[in-house]
């Protein structure tokens, strides 16, 4: 493997966990600095044939200090620190978004607007919903366009008549895709997909990925010289001392991840190029 091939992911969410896996995939040496303690993210799952019959999890943490409430002073951030971020609490709800959701960021002006459109994601899509296990409709509606499903759901009879009167209206209603949603599995993590647990871990254990725990990533280090970032400065939270991870090697773009962002910087550059933000904990990337 080419020493110059190396990539630094940060944090392991769903966009960080999935950036590792595919570059992983691609025979690229990848690092993954998570936050989070090795054993954070333990929790306990079982269900037979999508329904649950145990779980078990550790409480979500509000986080109240380093937050400024410019607006409401009601307004709550909930995070996790742990492998798998917001995946060790989500519903594993996995709708598309469709073209209506990146015409409606271009209708509400330009610095709304998406860099990129459904088009470029359709093919992540496929790829990532394989991964998913995705129980839902196979029916399109341009709402919701129909992703890859291994077991597919139907509405209930009942429902028919709302249906229809949804159609008569332009509208659509249909079952919400769910990862695992009809599976039977038993996992060690708080939800039936983690991100960390069903992407990173399989990486690990194949010698594909390696990840430094407790590692608080502070900043990135540009160099002037070499016009491109060279350094990762994380910080390891159980010595508190500052460590650098480097990206050795111009030849390549070295990359970035983070469930809050993917930046790429390319050789040649002088200023990273922004493809997409992301601060969502499902596969509704880019946005919530």
């Amino acid at each position: 493997m080419q020493e110059d091939r190396r990539v630094v992911v940060i944090g392991s969410g769903p966009a960080g966990a999935t950036a590792a896996l595919f570059l992983a995939r691609a025979g690229v040496e990848v690092t993954l600095l998570e936050a989070g303690s090795e054993h954070s993210t333990l929790g306990l799952t079982l269900r037979v044939a999508g329904v649950t019959l145990m779980n078990f999890r550790r409480p979500l943490r509000q986080r109240n200090n380093d937050v400024t409430r410019t607006g409401d002073p009601r307004a709550e951030l909930w995070e996790e620190i742990a492998p798998g971020g917001l995946s060790n609490h989500w519903a594993c709800a996995v709708p598309r978004f469709s073209e209506d959701d990146f015409c409606d960021a271009r209708r509400a002006g330009e610095e709304y607007t998406w860099p990129i459109g459904y088009a470029d994601l359709t093919h992540w899509y496929d790829e990532v919903e394989d991964l998913l296990h995705v129980s839902g409709a196979t029916v399109e509606a341009p709402q919701l366009p129909a992703g890859r499903v291994r077991h597919e759901w139907k509405l209930p009879e009942d429902w028919s008549r709302v249906a229809s009167e949804a159609r008569s209206l332009g509208r659509s209603v249909l079952p919400l895709p769910y990862s695992y949603g009809s599976d039977t599995t038993f996992t060690f993590s708080g939800t039936p997909f983690n991100a960390f647990v069903r992407l990173v871990k399989p990486a690990m254990r194949a010698g594909r990925a390696s990840v430094r725990f407790d590692a608080h990533a502070e900043r990135l280090e540009w160099s002037p010289q070499d016009r491109r970032v060279s350094h990762v400065i994380y910080r390891d939270m159980r010595s508190l001392a500052a460590r650098s991870s480097s990206l050795p090697g111009p030849s390549t773009a070295p990359a970035c991840c983070s469930s809050r962002g993917v930046m790429s910087f390319p050789k040649g550059s002088g200023t990273p190029k922004v493809y997409w933000a992301d601060t969502c904990t499902t596969t509704r990337w880019p946005s919530c």
